[in-house]
C-alpha cells in the first residue's frame, strides 16, 4: 500500500508563520529556496576517498545515502509532509521512509555560470503538497563539464526551513560526505530507502516566545491591510519604485535569475573596506543594490550631465530571530525563525554618499534588532497572522489580495537576504570534497519585491543571486546587469574614502 493511501502519523499543526510560507506556494506566488555549494573532488594522501565522481544516479544515491540518512535522523523536519494544506488547520505528518530515487535528480551544464538556468528550472517547480510519498525537499546534482566540478543543491519548501536552516543542511551534508570518505558506513542492501526520524519537530517561533502584537500594532495593521480599500491604502503610503510593470495575479509565475561569484581577492577587498569604514559587508551590499538599481533603471549616466529621478525605494531585509529568543535557538535547529525589517523612503541623489547610505542602513538594522521596540515589531509579524480567518482557502485569498493592496502589487523595491559565512573547512586537514563557493537563491515572490537579492559566503568567496518575476520588466537586459553593476560599484567604493552616486554613474 502506498504511503499516500495510508494515514501517516500526526506530528503537530503547522504554525502560523510556517503556514504563511506554505500559503504563498498554494497561491502560486512563491515556490522554493535553493541553497548549496560547488564542490571540487580532491585526492587524499592516505589513499582514501573517491577516485572519480559518480556517473549514474544509482552511484550518486549510494554516495549520498549515508550522509542524507544521518541528516534525516538529526532533522525531523526533513521527514514531514503537510496534510489538509488548504483547510482550517493544516498539519505536519511523518513519512515512514524516504525514497532517494524520488528526491535526487541529476543535471549538467557546460560552464559554472550556467547554473542560473538550473536555478530557474528549479524555481519553476513547486512542491506537490498533496503527494505524500515525497518530502518537502529535494537534491539536485549538477555536473560542470568545463572543470569536472559539481554543484550539490538542496531545494526546499519554505514552510519547513528558513535560510539559516538550509545553509546548515548544506554545510552538514558536505561535512558528512567528507566524514564518510574516511570512515565509510557499511553498505546498505537498499541505499535508496532511508528511515525517517521519530523525534518531535522543533518548536515553532510562536511556541518559543510571545509574538502577540500590541493593540496599537493590531489596529494599525488591521486598518491598513484588512479594512482599507487598495486605492486608499496606496494613496496614504509613501511612494516607491517597484519595477516597470505592476504585479498581477493574472501573470504567470516565472522566475528569472542572475548569478555572480566574486573572486577571493574581490571578497577580501570588500571585507577590508567594511572594516576600514566601520560598517559591514551586509551594509555594503545594501548600498550597492540601491546604487545599481537606481543607476540602471532610473538614471541617465551622461558623462557631462548625469541625472537621476526622484523615485524612492522601499527595502525589505530578512532578519534571523534565533539569537533574539531566550534561550537562543541553536543554529542547527531546522525551522522557520525569521522576520523582516523594512526601510522606507530611501532617496538616492547624485551627491548621495555610498558610505553614508551604508551607515544609515546599518543603524536602522541595529534599531530593528537591538532595541526593545524594534525587536518586538519583528516578532509581531508572526503574531499578527493568528488574526487571519481560519476558513477554507481564506489565507490564500488574503495573500492574493495583496496584488490590489500594495503599490505596483509589490510591497518593496528589493527584498534582501544575506546568509553570511558558512561551509568552513579545516585548514589543517585534507578534505575530499572541497567547497569552492556557495549558492543561495529564492524563487520570485510576486507580491514581495521587484528583485529578490540573495548573498552567501564560503571559502572567502562572496556569491550573489538576483531573482525576479519575468513579467516585472519590459525587457530583461537591465535586470540581468544588476549584479555586475553591484560588483563594480562595491569594488570602486572600496578604493575610495568618498564615493557618491555621481561617481558610480561616471563609470556606468
Amino acid at each position: 500500500m502506498s504511503q499516500e493511501m495510508t494515514v501517516l502519523p500526526l506530528v503537530r499543526p503547522v504554525a502560523n508563520l510556517e503556514r504563511y510560507l506554505l500559503v504563498q506556494g498554494n497561491a502560486s506566488i512563491y515556490y522554493n529556496v535553493v541553497i548549496g555549494a560547488r564542490l571540487h573532488l580532491q585526492s587524499l594522501s592516505n589513499g582514501n576517498g573517491l577516485r572519480q565522481w559518480p556517473q549514474e544516479k544509482d552511484q550518486w544515491i549510494a554516495l549520498l545515502s549515508p550522509a542524507l540518512a544521518w541528516l534525516v535522523h538529526e532533522r525531523p523536519a526533513l521527514s514531514m509532509v503537510i496534510d489538509d494544506h488548504l483547510g482550517k488547520t493544516p498539519v505536519f505528518r511523518r513519512l515512514p521512509h524516504i525514497d532517494l530515487n524520488k528526491v535526487i535528480r541529476l543535471d549538467s551544464i557546460e560552464h559554472p555560470e550556467e547554473i542560473t538556468k538550473v536555478i530557474e528550472d528549479e524555481h519553476a517547480q513547486p512542491f506537490a503538497i498533496t503527494n505524500h510519498e515525497v518530502p518537502l525537499w529535494r537534491i539536485i546534482v549538477v555536473h560542470v563539464k568545463q572543470d569536472d566540478t559539481y554543484y550539490l543543491l538542496y531545494s526546499f519548501q519554505h514552510s519547513i526551513s528558513d535560510g539559516r536552516s538550509g545553509m546548515m543542511f548544506s554545510e552538514l551534508l558536505v561535512e558528512r560526505l567528507n566524514h564518510e570518505i574516511n570512515k565509510p558506513t557499511p553498505p546498505s542492501s537498499n541505499p535508496a530507502i532511508i528511515p525517517t526520524s521519530e523525534e518531535p519537530l522543533p518548536p515553532s517561533i510562536e511556541q518559543r516566545t510571545d509574538c502577540s502584537p500590541s493593540i496599537t500594532t493590531l489596529l494599525k495593521e488591521a486598518t491598513m491591510i484588512l479594512f482599507l480599500p487598495g486605492p486608499l491604502k496606496r494613496m496614504l503610503e509613501k511612494k516607491y519604485w517597484a519595477g516597470d510593470v505592476d504585479a498581477s495575479a493574472k501573470a504567470s509565475h516565472e522566475t528569472l535569475a542572475s548569478y555572480i561569484a566574486l573572486t577571493q581577492e574581490e571578497t577580501r577587498k570588500i571585507v577590508a573596506a567594511a572594516k576600514a569604514h566601520k560598517t559591514t559587508v551586509n551594509n555594503i551590499l545594501f548600498s550597492a543594490s540601491v546604487f545599481a538599481t537606481k543607476s540602471l533603471f532610473l538614471s541617465d549616466a551622461d558623462k557631462t550631465n548625469p541625472s537621476t529621478t526622484k523615485d524612492k525605494f522601499r527595502f525589505s531585509t530578512a532578519v534571523a530571530l534565533r539569537n533574539m529568543v531566550n534561550p537562543p535557538i541553536d543554529k542547527y535547529a531546522q525551522g522557520v525563525y525569521i522576520s523582516e525589517a523594512v526601510n522606507q523612503n530611501i532617496k538616492v541623489k547624485l551627491e548621495t554618499s555610498f558610505w553614508d547610505l551604508s551607515h544609515k542602513y546599518g543603524a536602522s538594522i541595529v534599531k530593528s534588532t537591538q532595541t526593545t521596540k524594534g525587536s518586538k515589531k519583528l516578532f509581531e509579524h508572526a503574531g499578527l497572522l493568528k488574526y487571519l480567518p481560519k476558513t477554507q482557502g481564506a489565507w490564500e485569498e488574503f495573500v492574493t489580495e495583496q496584488f490590489k493592496k500594495h503599490q505596483h502589487g509589490r510591497e518593496a523595491t528589493v527584498r534582501f537576504s544575506n546568509l553570511g559565512k558558512a561551509w568552513d573547512q579545516p585548514q589543517d586537514r585534507e578534505v575530499g570534497f572541497k567547497v569552492l563557493h556557495p549558492v543561495f537563491s529564492q524563487s520570485a515572490c510576486t507580491t514581495a519585491a521587484a528583485f529578490n537579492c540573495q548573498a552567501a559566503t564560503a571559502n572567502d568567496t562572496l556569491v550573489m543571486t538576483n531573482t525576479w518575476q519575468k513579467s516585472t520588466f519590459e525587457t530583461h537586459e537591465k535586470a540581468d546587469r544588476v549584479l555586475a553593476e553591484m560588483r563594480r560599484i562595491m569594488l570602486e567604493a572600496a578604493e575610495k574614502e568618498n564615493y557618491s552616486f555621481r561617481d558610480s554613474l561616471a563609470n556606468a
